[in-house]
């Protein structure tokens, strides 16, 4: 039995969800993206103006397969979260509870999970939801108004001071 100091209750909307996949999961990617598509776009332009035709094409095609990687990849992203979440409920929707005591344990529905503090690598603010990051794909997710034991302003302050990140 831990000793329990922060409790957050919710369900998943879509809107907590979209940020994440948009501001956090696809954030570089995108970042990246962008700048290939610039270079492209500039080297396209600069090899059709020298009438290098083979190598605009190459450029082109850098363009085209680039754009659309920054394009979609968010939605396809956000649509395999939502399967695979609908996967592992069996359609079913569940209220998430996460814990704060000794560790940080998470139940939804039949899905649980506990993690150390150690573990927790960065943490993004969202409108919608707090992050606190395991590595580069996988998280916890909190809402700020969901806490049935402490208060989010309390929180913040908690989380930040056990979790030790680097500045």
């Amino acid at each position: 039995m831990m000793d329990l100091k922060f409790e957050n209750r919710y369900s998943l909307t879509d809107e907590m969800l979209a940020e994440y996949v948009h501001k956090v999961l696809c954030r570089r990617m995108r970042f990246w993206g962008l700048i290939i598509v610039a270079a492209a776009l500039i080297m396209l332009i600069v090899t059709l103006s020298d009438g290098e035709f083979t190598l605009a094409a190459v450029f082109g095609t850098c363009l085209f397969i680039a754009g659309s990687v920054v394009i979609f990849a968010p939605s396809l992203t956000l649509k395999q979260l939502k399967e695979t979440g609908r996967r592992i409920h069996n359609n079913e929707k569940f209220e998430t509870v996460v814990q704060f005591g000794d560790h940080i344990a998470m139940s939804e529905g039949t899905f649980s999970l506990t993690v150390e503090y150690a573990q927790i690598v960065k943490i993004y603010s969202l409108q919608h939801s707090y992050i606190l990051m395991l590595g580069k794909s996988n998280a916890v997710m909190i809402r700020p108004d969901g806490f049935t034991t402490g208060s989010f302003e309390e929180f913040v302050p908690f989380i930040q001071s056990v979790c030790r990140l680097k500045k």
